[in-house]
């Protein structure tokens, strides 16, 4: 019964997410961290530390595993575990928002794996042609792609899973379903994935109370 709570527990973290900072700078948060994909009780510790040493903040998701980017001469968590990890660590760096230099990424408070960066900055850069934003940086041409996620829907994800699919220099597979969720993140990122709760029928608290009912012999 403990092992199946854990389960149910580890399946909605990573489907919410974890706020790194948050859980940084209020310790009632941190043990939803112990839920994250690849993460754990050992973990956790080291990783919070590491943050809490380098002035309290996680600038983004990059720092976790680029030691390039902070003084620490060993990542907080490994690159392994960090690609497990990624999607289900939201990094909000509220400090960086006005620090056009900053080391930030609008697509850290997406559900979005950096595997698939490349994508998202693709779709970004399509809702920008033909207007303003044509010419402006990355980032910034996230943002407004953000602000404006009506522009995604009438980009044709299909054709552009296709164009990734047929071109070598991308060897990418077909990433339709990647650009689906792509574009929801868009339209409300860590948005609400799960169904919504539904109060159990008699039939089905039975089951939840005697697990398989096929084990039982009558």
């Amino acid at each position: 019964r403990v092992r199946a709570v854990e389960e149910v527990l580890q399946t909605a973290v990573n489907q919410v997410g974890v706020e790194v900072n948050l859980a940084v700078q209020q310790s009632w948060r941190a043990p939803a961290l112990h839920y994250v994909s690849g993460l754990g009780p050992r973990k956790v510790p080291p990783l919070l530390r590491v943050i809490r040493a380098s002035g309290g903040v996680c600038p983004s998701r990059r720092w976790l595993y680029d030691t390039s980017l902070h003084s620490q001469d060993k990542r907080p968590i490994p690159k392994k575990v960090f690609v497990n990890a990624a999607a289900s660590l939201k990094v909000v760096n509220r400090a960086a928002d006005d620090d056009e230099g900053g080391d930030k990424d609008a697509l850290d408070v997406m559900r979005a794996h950096p595997e698939s960066y490349k994508y998202a900055n693709t779709l970004a850069e399509q809702v920008c042609e033909g207007t303003e934003m044509a010419n402006e940086a990355e980032d910034r041409q996230l943002r407004f792609a953000m602000e404006n996620p009506d522009n995604i829907d009438r980009l044709n994800l299909e054709a552009y899973a296709e164009y990734i699919n047929e071109t070598p220099t991308e060897a990418g597979g077909w990433k339709l379903s990647t650009l689906i969720d792509l574009s929801m993140e868009y339209r409300d990122p860590y948005g609400e994935i799960r169904a919504p709760w539904q109060e159990p029928n008699e039939s089905e608290e039975f089951k939840i109370l005697l697990g398989d009912l096929s084990l039982i012999h009558i």
